[in-house]
């Protein structure tokens, strides 16, 4: 991803003191009035003043579903950005997970490999922050925390971790519900043309060709599915 104006955020950027933001296309045009010189100019949050850096493209949205970002800052600016709360240094069981954090597997590495040598460091490092200072009870809390990687492409997203499997289950009922009309109406097409039999056998013995009959009961099933189309829609 390339960005439309200016450059993105990099590592460096969260080292120091690098006051930088870079904001969304919806931002710069809402607020900005989508000036083209907005690069170095300085914006201030909650009393943080930053200084814009880029502008991200139109079509990114962030990594979360749902949401809509107007800015990113580095992690280091979280203080200023958001005063009162320092999520950076949190201590014991008042820390705070608020992060998401995407990765990339290395050649040849598979999902369940990356997830026993993830859970492996995570593990020992909840054991070091948690295992003293807190009460059995809390250490087993808190210790029992599992990471979960899942394929990055469709995004973070809390709705689908709620509704997911009744999701799930919803569309599974709605496909037996539909497989239930068609062989209905199925059964109610064998029907009527068992029932037009006479019909059928008359056009033959006055001339009809085979050929234009099938083009007949095909015209009639088009229209007849085309109309339970538009109607269900």
């Amino acid at each position: 991803m390339k960005p439309l104006l200016g450059r993105f955020l990099t590592a460096a950027d969260d080292r120091g003191d690098s006051p930088y933001v870079v904001v969304g296309y919806g931002y710069w045009q809402r607020v900005l009035g989508g000036r083209a010189d907005v690069v170095g100019k300085a914006i201030t949050i909650r009393k943080a003043p930053l200084t814009i850096i880029g502008v991200a493209p139109e079509y990114f949205t962030g990594e979360t579903v749902g949401q809509q970002p107007d800015l990113w800052v580095s992690m280091r600016n979280q203080p200023g950005v958001v005063p009162g709360h320092d999520r950076l240094h949190g201590k014991g069981d008042e820390k705070v997970m608020w992060l998401h954090v995407f990765g990339r597997l290395k050649p040849g590495v598979t999902l369940q490999r990356a997830h026993a040598s993830a859970n492996a460091v995570f593990q020992n490092g909840l054991k070091a922050y948690y295992g003293a200072g807190l009460s059995p009870e809390k250490a087993r809390e808190f210790l029992d925390q599992k990471l979960v990687i899942r394929p990055a492409a469709g995004g973070a997203s809390n709705v689908r971790r709620t509704l997911g499997d009744p999701l799930r289950v919803l569309m599974i009922a709605v496909a037996v519900l539909f497989l239930i009309a068609c062989s209905n109406v199925a059964n109610l097409l064998l029907a009527r043309g068992a029932a037009r039999r006479h019909e059928i056998a008359l056009r033959l013995s006055l001339g009809a060709g085979r050929g234009r009959l099938v083009r007949q009961l095909l015209t009639e099933s088009l229209s007849l599915a085309a109309a339970g189309g538009l109607a269900g829609s």
